[in-house]
């Protein structure tokens, strides 16, 4: 890179700022920025496996570290977010239950 302010950035300066963000918007739970998080990292790992990548790195290894940091991310972020959805998705339906238990009560007091 030549340092001037209309270069674009390295492809991977742009991963790891998206590893980055994703990894702020798992801890502070922003879950309506994950898609397109997840749209943009993917886009930026396609063009780092087609030809002729931005790289600040010429051998390489940076990509491949930053790679490697992503799919770590994905591999613990992934699972970690199945059991957060499986968990809201029984709240819900404790709510629901619950909800529908007290439409009751409140049905049969009426009625009595």
């Amino acid at each position: 890179m030549d340092g001037s302010p209309a270069a674009a950035p390295a492809l991977e300066e742009e991963l790891e700022g998206i590893l980055q963000q994703l990894r702020t918007a798992v801890n502070e739970e922003a879950w309506e920025e994950l898609p397109e998080l997840d749209r943009r990292a993917r886009r930026l790992i396609e063009q780092a496996f087609g030809s002729d990548p931005r790289l600040a790195d010429a051998s390489g290894a940076r990509l491949r570290a930053v790679l490697e940091a992503l799919s770590a991310f994905y591999s613990e972020a992934v699972p970690d977010l199945e059991q957060r959805r499986r968990a809201t998705l029984e709240e819900i339906k404790a709510l629901q239950a619950g909800r529908k238990g007290v439409s009751a009560y409140q049905a049969a007091r009426r009625s009595g």
